[in-house]
């Protein structure tokens, strides 16, 4: 065989062998890629949690838990759900009126004062409407001959 021959020989190895590595690169590159668009979609379209999550605080004599239905909350209408329980003893206050104001961080922007509605065992029902962003969610409660008191929520709404 002469030396042409071996060289190109060589040579045709050599490409074929570069031509597989390179279409099993890219396959593998193109293969990482729909995986991470994959997982990218499912991760962004997701929420982080599907569980009602209940914020608590304890404001003066009164447990304050905060809640919003649906969980988690999403652009439009959403009902704020007000909790309220005596600290000590864990009765649930039935006599009180609660005031929440959907207070929008960025841009900052005071919301409307709602009004909730009682809905039984300490529980009030305050009507929200709000766009995709992070609020707080200021509750001012009044109850009969005590001190008001208020608390305030961070959440964040999605699309």
């Amino acid at each position: 065989m002469k030396t042409g021959h071996v060289v190109s020989s060589i040579w045709r190895a050599l490409r074929l062998m570069w031509d597989w590595d390179m279409r099993r690169l890219a396959t593998g590159i193109w293969a990482l890629l729909g995986m991470a668009l994959i997982a990218g979609v499912i991760g962004g379209c997701s929420h982080p949690d599907a569980t009602p999550a209940v914020a608590k605080k304890l404001v003066a004599d009164l447990s304050v838990s905060f809640t919003t239905s649906p969980w988690p909350p999403h652009s439009g209408d959403s009902s704020g759900i007000v909790t309220i329980a005596d600290a000590a003893t864990g009765a649930p206050v039935d006599d009180a009126s609660v005031v929440a104001t959907a207070n929008m961080e960025a841009p900052q922007s005071n919301g409307e004062p709602a009004s909730g509605r009682f809905q039984g065992n300490g529980s009030y029902d305050v009507p929200l409407r709000m766009i995709a962003t992070t609020y707080t969610i200021d509750v001012h409660i009044e109850r009969p001959g005590k001190p008001a008191v208020d608390a305030a929520f961070p959440i964040d709404v999605w699309q």
